[in-house]
């Protein structure tokens, strides 16, 4: 039996003619009512692979490399080398409120490297000299409003930001205020006194320690740990030049540089290390995330495990690899995934490429593994997902999200044809969802 709400609801509505409601059957004149899923919400071309529907363009993107994410006041930050994001100007950095992307402030006059939130305020990092038009070397914070200059910066570039007790730590290729990796404590820079030359392009809280990786010369190891008071190596260290860090399944992971080590993955389990599998990837790895029980590596490899083809991104399940769908591409050369986040509970990716799924999507995509059927977003299909439908489509109601999760019969429109689908699943045994 239908419920009343959904035959209150109906019989309110007028696509061209009345609809009548004969059981969970509707008839009508529905013709006003079809509407074309758009390329800028599903795929509507062929498909390399199947999973390609997942993927989705985040407005026009960017003109030029994705280079850092982070979530500030509920909206994705996004930083790099572009200058307009949205078709709109915006400088190495810009913020997308879910349907829009807008600049903060006039933005940076040099590339942006690194993002983090440290208390009240975002901090960017990277090669700049100026944010917002006021000096501020190669970093700065924004409170929502303005930008300003943390002390006297760094005399070269920041590569990596992290907060560790309560303390905001900058790491790069920089020598002032502080070799290499520095402190700021809401007041000035400190030095934890880091020794050598090279870079630190990561970090990670793991065992109550900062890690940082990198290249240290003259001692090759790639990863260093700070206890709060002094640096210690962690084991013989990874042999490779590490590029990101992250903590999965209770274990440090090392990512980097292609070498034959450890095929640029390792793993710390607190006592030594190993390949996180034998075969890695073919390239380098430039980024690691933890997204729905899976580590997702981002780089420019084209594959995972071996043979499995996975374009600049796969996702690792503690026993083996996945592709996404047919991953990153659109460009002939240096195509790469350099950064990730999750965003609403969707997967962002950020880096250099102008096709994510095979369709256009430039330098930053959205992967959302949805639900055929779930309209509302909460992974489950039932009757509410039949209400939000009848809502947007007659009563000016919020879109699907994604809009490709509302075409049920799999024809490229979504119209009233999809509803009277999902009753016939849901209250006649009918066919289950077949989103294209």
């Amino acid at each position: 039996m239908l419920p009343k709400r959904v035959y209150a609801w109906l019989t309110n509505v007028t696509v061209v003619s009345v609809i009548v409601i004969t059981g969970v059957s509707i008839k009508g004149n529905t013709s006003a009512s079809d509407e074309p899923v758009s390329c800028s919400t599903v795929n509507n071309v062929s498909a390399r692979h199947a999973d390609d529907k997942y993927w989705f363009a985040m407005g026009t993107g960017m003109n030029s490399y994705v280079t850092a994410l982070a979530i500030y006041n509920g909206q994705l930050i996004a930083g790099g080398f572009f200058t307009t994001a949205g078709g709109e100007a915006a400088n190495r950095v810009a913020a997308w409120n879910g349907s829009s992307w807008s600049p903060l402030g006039s933005g940076m006059n040099g590339n942006v490297n690194a993002l983090v939130v440290f208390g009240t305020r975002l901090i960017a990092a990277g090669s700049f000299t100026t944010a917002g038009g006021i000096s501020a070397n190669r970093i700065a914070a924004w409170n929502g409003t303005t930008w300003s200059a943390l002390g006297a910066g760094m005399n070269d570039d920041v590569m990596a930001l992290s907060i560790y007790d309560n303390k905001l730590f900058a790491g790069g290729e920089f020598t002032t205020p502080a070799n290499r990796v520095a402190i700021w404590n809401g007041a000035t820079w400190l030095s934890p006194g880091l020794t050598g030359e090279g870079t630190v392009y990561a970090f990670a809280i793991y065992d109550n320690k900062l890690i940082a990786g990198g290249y240290f010369w003259p001692v090759s190891v790639g990863i260093q740990a700070w206890n709060g008071s002094s640096w210690s190596y962690l084991g013989s260290g990874v042999g490779f030049t590490v590029r990101a860090l992250t903590v999965y399944n209770y274990e440090l992971i090392a990512a980097g540089l292609k070498v034959s080590l450890f095929n640029t993955l390792a793993t710390w389990d607190g006592i030594s290390w190993t390949s996180l599998e034998p075969s890695g990837m073919n390239g380098d790895i430039y980024t690691l995330y933890n997204y729905t029980d899976h580590l997702v590596a981002g780089g420019d490899f084209t594959t995972a495990g071996g043979a499995l083809g996975a374009s600049r991104i796969a996702a690792w399940n503690a026993a083996s690899w996945r592709e996404l769908g047919s991953g990153l591409g659109g460009l002939s050369m240096n195509t790469e995934v350099n950064t990730l986040i999750a965003y609403d509970n969707k997967l962002v990716v950020g880096g250099y490429f102008t096709t994510a799924g095979g369709r256009g999507a430039n330098h930053i995509a959205l992967w959302h593994q949805f639900v055929c059927g779930d309209t509302n977003d909460d992974e489950i299909v039932n009757i509410l997902d039949i209400l939000y439908l009848i809502d947007y489509k007659f009563k000016d109601g919020p879109e699907p999200k994604p809009m490709l999760a509302a075409d049920v019969n799999g024809d490229g429109l979504v119209n009233i044809l999809d509803i009277i689908y999902l009753i016939d699943y849901k209250f006649k045994g009918g066919p289950e969802p077949n989103c294209p």
